[in-house]
């Protein structure tokens, strides 16, 4: 997840400077609200992807040691890692969320509408980091307490 977010910065790197150069405070780039849209739209979405797909993926895996589940198919979970976060930076899209302001190296992702980017940017974020925690750290412990037991009790 951190090394694909490091490396979707990196790839917008080259020509920032030329996109958000400012002459006296004036923008030189005529239309930096597309090149906003665009380049917020793809660092969002993509964060939020990856969030998802840890999250999820950590759930797959507590249902399995923990539930004692059978696999299910991972394609399953599809609709959920890439629909919510892509519905979500689609309506941000639309409503004008990723801005320009003048002063900073590149968009605002949480500029017009703070509640709106609130409720589908932050929070859906927030609530896969939170669930993707606590699933990896109750695996964990399970790991660890399968370990004890199998090594104190003189079988292994």
């Amino acid at each position: 997840m951190y090394v694909g977010s490091c490396m979707l910065g990196f790839a917008y790197i080259p020509g920032r400077a030329e996109r958000f150069c400012q002459d006296n405070a004036v923008p030189i780039y005529t239309h930096p609200e597309s090149a906003c849209t665009v380049e917020g739209f793809g660092m969002l979405g993509a964060v939020m992807i990856m969030t998802f797909c840890w999250c999820f993926q950590s759930w797959d895996l507590f249902k399995r040691i923990i539930l004692g589940k059978k696999k299910e198919n991972p394609l399953s979970y599809l609709p959920w890692v890439v629909g919510i976060p892509l519905v979500c930076c689609i309506v941000l899209a639309v409503q004008g969320s990723f801005v320009y302001e003048l002063g900073k190296i590149n968009c605002d992702l949480w500029a017009k509408n703070p509640e709106l980017e609130f409720f589908l940017g932050w929070l859906p974020f927030t609530i896969a980091v939170f669930f993707g925690i606590y699933f990896t750290i109750a695996i964990a412990v399970k790991i660890v307490y399968l370990y004890n037991t199998k090594v104190n009790d003189g079988n292994s």
